[in-house]
């Protein structure tokens, strides 16, 4: 697959007006090499978009055909807001907006006001009028979300500090995202994101080898009648930061990446080759040849 969407890609003089900064991002995946690193991607194994990332180590694997469920959930609340604790699950509407209440608590939930803010409040089903009421706590400047934000929220009284974080457990994070790898073992990966680190199941992280004893690829044009590749998959990834919208659970990681880095067109007319192949990658592959 690699080698067939390699001859469809661009010729190298027309990258950089394709891809901005593109000679920095070759000389940044030369500087990798270098160091001997890897480049770590999220990828679901079972084919899906979205792949589940634990805060704390599951204590078994779950397997590909299990549904997820992610939960909302609230840590660090203290003093009488201390019951917020714990996991919301969507449940009903309030204002025409959806509303999360805790699952051992029907009490205690997520609400919004017409154009307000998101609020934490512990008096769902006690009072007529909820607006009425002091809620715990809020997240200032969520007026235009639909769904709570996660991060640090605000405490709107004097007996509830410290206010506590909201996030969705597990979360899910895009295929295609960069990884910064921790540690793993033979089921698990603990991984690091700008937004946190947490754990993935090993068979959802693609690893990129960038390690090699070949000459650094040139950051020049090259001449556009080359039979050089164009650009290798990893710098191509980096550059576009392409999430999918096409997968099947039989690639590999070279060929994902092919996937990954290829340019819009030929991702059409790969997603296209593969559905009409039935996932079949040999056919897929012949029929992208084919119009080569």
């Amino acid at each position: 697959l690699q080698q067939s969407w390699e001859k469809l890609r661009p010729d190298q003089s027309e990258l950089e007006a394709i891809c901005p900064g593109l000679a920095a991002a070759l000389q940044d995946l030369a500087i990798q090499r270098r160091s001997g690193k890897c480049q770590y991607f999220v990828r679901q194994a079972a084919g899906k978009k979205l792949t589940p990332m634990y805060s704390k180590r599951p204590a078994k694997v779950l397997g590909d055909d299990e549904e997820i469920s992610p939960a909302l959930t609230v840590f660090g609340a203290g003093g009488a807001g201390r019951a917020c604790n714990g996991k919301y699950r969507m449940r009903g509407r309030l204002n025409g907006v959806q509303i999360y209440r805790k699952e051992d608590n029907p009490n205690i939930g997520f609400w919004k006001e017409w154009n307000g803010n998101w609020k934490i409040n512990d008096q769902f089903g006690l009072a007529d009028d909820l607006a009425q009421t002091l809620d715990q706590y809020a997240h200032y400047g969520s007026s235009e979300l639909d769904e709570p934000p996660v991060g640090p929220w605000s405490t709107v009284r004097d007996d509830n500090e410290p206010a506590p974080t909201v996030s969705w457990e597990p979360a899910m994070i895009e295929n295609g995202t960069e990884l910064e790898l921790i540690s793993q073992d033979s089921d698990w990966c603990e991984v690091r994101l700008p937004e946190g680190s947490g754990f993935l199941r090993c068979r959802d992280v693609v690893t990129m080898d960038l390690r090699h004893d070949e000459p650094e690829p040139s950051v020049e044009p090259q001449d556009p009648s080359s039979d050089r590749p164009c650009q290798d998959p990893a710098a191509m990834a980096r550059i576009h930061s392409i999430h999918d919208e096409h997968y099947s659970s039989g690639l590999k990681n070279d060929e994902f990446l092919a996937i990954r880095c290829a340019p819009p067109v030929m991702r059409e007319q790969s997603r296209q080759a593969l559905e009409d192949s039935d996932g079949n990658v040999k056919e897929a592959i012949k029929s992208l040849e084919g119009t080569v």
